[in-house]
């Protein structure tokens, strides 16, 4: 676990995806899928603005069609004040000012992690900054993963060799 001091009070967070129960770790992952893929916030809208004009300048019309919808929907969670990256960091809070932050793929405790993390005065930047390490942590992790699969074809197909176990030459913690 890592601790975030925060001006009001403190956000102890798990320290890797690896530690996130399943519930936990979909959400996680359906929050940074939702931010690359939508966004919610003025640059995901400069993007999609210059997505639009190339579109549009190939001719592209059903691709055009698409990031227009995409648009809209970038647009949608930013009015309802929707932040994926907030919500993705949130699910990381194993605790926010000592309280314990459980069931966070409900709404209502989603909202209430929220809601405590703004009356500490977590920023913007501490989000980002712990997002951005524990992505790395986590493309590490699946290196690691990929590193030790031992892959064997046969011409038609590829598959894991099954008379090596991958998973007990994997490090007891990465």
């Amino acid at each position: 676990m890592i601790t975030i001091e925060a001006q009001n009070g403190k956000a102890v967070l798990y320290d890797s995806i690896r530690e996130l129960p399943i519930k936990r770790y979909n959400a996680f992952n359906r929050y940074l899928i939702q931010d690359s893929g939508i966004g919610s916030d003025l640059p995901s809208i400069h993007a999609r603005f210059e997505r639009l004009d190339l579109f549009l300048n190939a001719q592209r019309l059903q691709e055009l069609a698409q990031e227009r919808q995409n648009l809209h929907f970038t647009f949608h969670a930013i009015l309802n004040l929707i932040n994926f990256k907030s919500r993705a960091f949130a699910c990381l809070c194993y605790s926010i000012d000592g309280e314990k932050i459980e069931d966070i793929e409900n709404d209502l405790e989603l909202e209430k992690a929220l809601s405590l993390l703004e009356k500490i005065e977590v920023t913007q930047w501490d989000v980002e900054e712990a997002l951005t390490d524990i992505r790395k942590k986590w493309y590490r992790d699946w290196e690691t993963v990929w590193e030790y699969r031992d892959w064997e074809t046969d011409g038609k197909s590829t598959r894991l060799n099954s008379s090596h176990s991958a998973k007990s030459r994997m490090p007891s913690s990465a």
